[in-house]
Formats: C-alpha cells, structure tokens, sequence
C-alpha cells in the first residue's frame, strides 16, 4: 500500500513538472513586467531570466520522477505476484498513462493559464 501512494505522489510530482515548464514557457516577460511590484513577480522574472536553467531542473526532476514511477510499479507488481502477461503490459499501459496524464494534460492546462500555474 505504502508503494502505491509513493507511485501516486511521485506522479503528482511529475505532472508538477510538467505543467511548470509549459507555464513558464508561456509567459510573457513584458506583461510580468508590468505588474505591481510583489515577490512573486520577482521570482517569476527570476525564472524567466535563467529559462534555460530552469529548465534543466525541470526536465532532471521530471526523468527522475518518471523513472521512479516505473520503478516503484514493477516493484508493486513483482512483490504482488501478478502475472508475468501483466509484467509485459506493465510498461506500455505506465507510458500510455504518464504521457496522457503526466505529460499531455498538465502541459495543455498550463498553457491556458500560464500565469495562474507559474505562480503555484
């Protein structure tokens, strides 16, 4: 149970990454710049200023975490003792699912609300 919910948070935490690098590679600059001084409107100009650091992080911790997704569930299926037909499909169904959920819909939903995302 216990590796279930790490697979679930680890997923979050790709879909994080995911949706940060879609939002912040939408924003524009001159409308931040626009806005009252805050602190988040610094570190978003902070961000946007190192974009290609940023996005290393990003792309590191988004390939760490898918790795670990994939990990953790063959680790779940073998101590489960699930077929091994279910241990083949395992990693189609995974990358069919991370590219859906992780990847596709996160990154599309940051691009309509760059702003509102970037700041999360």
């Amino acid at each position: 149970m216990l590796t279930l919910i790490f697979i679930f948070l680890t997923f979050g935490l790709s879909t994080f990454f995911s949706a940060s690098e879609a939002s912040l590679l939408r924003l524009n600059r001159y409308e931040i710049q626009s806005e009252k001084e805050s602190k988040s409107r610094n570190i978003l100009l902070d961000l946007i200023n190192r974009i290609d650091e940023v996005l290393i992080v990003i792309l590191l911790g988004n390939t760490f975490g898918n790795i670990l997704i994939a990990s953790m569930l063959s680790v779940y299926l073998s101590e489960n003792n699930f077929s091994a037909e279910i241990l083949w499909l395992a990693p189609l169904i995974l990358t069919l699912f991370l590219l859906i959920f992780a990847e596709v819909l996160p990154k599309t939903s940051a691009t309509l609300e760059p702003k509102r995302v970037a700041r999360i």
